[in-house]
């Protein structure tokens, strides 16, 4: 057996074995991977006197310079790991004796996923189709128990069986038409009011607190898309800000924001919760600007409500109804699929990238392609709008 232990440190006791995560709690599965190190790291001869998991402690607070005693916590696993050590031997005497037989003969079920998606589950599910019942979206049918039942395909379903959004669905999919409750469109559409400004954020959420006053995992923006709308049928204006990495950029970014953005204007963004968060964060950041924030919060309007809630639905969306599955099922012609930047983990990642570069072509490069993006978002909802409103 091989493992490779975070941290071994020689304590008066013995040898102190201990396991770095970057969650910020002890799970069960990190007992279990703490357990194994220690039967094996034991098992060479070595004293192992105490097991520890190290987690990030989410209520820290940086001030200054980061506070490595107080950024993580360290929770004595030592018993727990002890009472496991029997199970450990006979898991990897049943796993060693399965790897001189043939391949298991499993199928398919929840453990595909929990705790961690297999490493095998493109092999293992190469027998299903591409859309199949474990494509419906949402809680109602247990896919598993209609898998288990012989029941793969969504042809093969009872729809009469299945809650209304599935229903929904699962009959756009088999008829390749639409859905469309106008009642509930009319309804979001009575709630907007001019001027609008559509809105998206690109945030970062660092183990490692940032900047002053921030917590760990807390999600700081770093740019952002607001495409305005002053009246209907008007010119639509577009504003825009991607921070330079390596300064403290929060209260920059803040303060263009509430400029771009009027405080009787209707916001909208997709998926609202998201900008709201982050709104909210900004809010505790800079308490001086906690008045103006509030009002562009009470004045969000989530866009992805009509979708959510299947007033709209294409069977293009496949089940899903963020941007990027509602977008190309709406607006065909408009595509993320040119960009270099194609989702907003990609824009993390980018943005990352950019404050370890020192080429300025490279960085002028990753900044075009970090403000096409997220300009495109906004420019997307635009497009949405004006179809809900034909619709």
């Amino acid at each position: 057996m091989f493992v490779k232990a975070d941290i071994l440190h020689k304590g008066p006791k013995g040898w102190e074995l201990y396991e770095v995560k970057s969650s910020t709690e002890v799970k069960e599965i990190y007992i279990d991977d703490t357990a194994l190190q220690y039967y094996v790291i034991s098992g060479t001869g070595l004293k192992v006197s105490k097991a520890s998991v190290v987690f990030i402690d989410n209520e820290y607070i940086r001030n200054g310079e980061i506070e490595v005693g107080k950024l993580f916590k360290i929770q004595d696993i030592t018993d727990e790991v002890k009472k496991r050590q029997k199970l450990v031997k006979q898991e990897i005497s049943r796993l060693k004796k399965m790897l001189q037989e043939e391949m298991p003969d499993i199928d398919i079920g929840p453990h595909c996923k929990d705790p961690n998606v297999c490493d095998f589950k493109g092999h293992c599910w190469q027998h299903i189709p591409e859309y199949s019942v474990f494509k419906l979206g949402g809680k109602g049918l247990d896919k598993f128990d209609a898998y288990n039942r012989g029941i793969v395909l969504i042809e093969d379903l009872d729809v009469r069986g299945l809650n209304r959004q599935q229903k929904i669905q699962a009959e756009a999919y088999l008829t390749k038409t639409e859905y469309i409750d106008r009642g509930n469109v009319k309804k979001f559409l009575d709630s907007l009011w001019y001027p609008i400004c559509f809105f998206d954020f690109e945030t970062v959420d660092s183990a490692i607190p940032v900047f002053n006053g921030t917590k760990p995992y807390q999600k700081i923006p770093f740019q952002y898309s607001a495409h305005l709308l002053k009246s209907k049928g008007g010119k639509l204006k577009h504003s825009e800000y991607l921070a330079h990495p390596g300064k403290d950029f929060l209260k920059e970014l803040l303060l263009k924001l509430l400029e771009d953005i009027p405080q009787d204007s209707c916001v909208i963004a997709f998926n609202s919760p998201f900008e709201k968060q982050v709104l909210n964060n900004l809010a505790g950041w800079f308490p001086k600007y906690k008045g103006q924030i509030s009002k562009i919060v009470n004045n969000l309007r989530d866009l992805a409500k009509p979708f959510r809630s299947r007033s709209v639905y294409r069977h293009e969306m496949n089940g899903s109804y963020s941007l990027k599955a509602v977008l190309p099922a709406l607006v065909p012609e408009m595509t993320y699929n040119d960009l270099a930047v194609r989702n907003g983990g990609m824009a993390m990642d980018a943005f990352a990238v950019m404050a370890g570069l020192k080429d300025k072509s490279e960085i002028k490069q990753l900044r075009k392609d970090l403000l096409e993006y997220c300009s495109l978002d906004t420019l997307a909802m635009v497009k949405i709008l004006e179809k809900l409103r034909k619709i």
